[in-house]
C-alpha cells in the first residue's frame, strides 16, 4: 500500500471499493499483505465453551 495511507485496519468494503476504482491494485494489495508479520504464534486459541477471563 502507498506510504501516505495511515496504518490502520481497513474494512473489506473499503478495500473492495479501492480495487474497483483503481486506487489500489491487486498486485499492490498482495505485496502489502506479504510484508505483514506472521503473528500466528502469538495468538491465544480459545475453544468454544471455554471460560474467557475478564469477559
Amino acid at each position: 500500500m502507498p506510504k501516505d495511507i495511515i496504518d490502520t485496519t481497513f474494512d473489506k468494503r473499503l478495500i473492495t471499493r479501492n480495487l474497483d476504482n483503481g486506487t489500489l491494485t491487486r498486485k499492490g494489495l498482495e505485496s502489502h499483505l506479504k510484508e505483514l508479520p506472521d503473528l500466528t504464534d502469538d495468538v491465544e486459541v480459545i475453544e468454544l465453551g471455554d471460560e474467557v477471563p475478564g469477559a
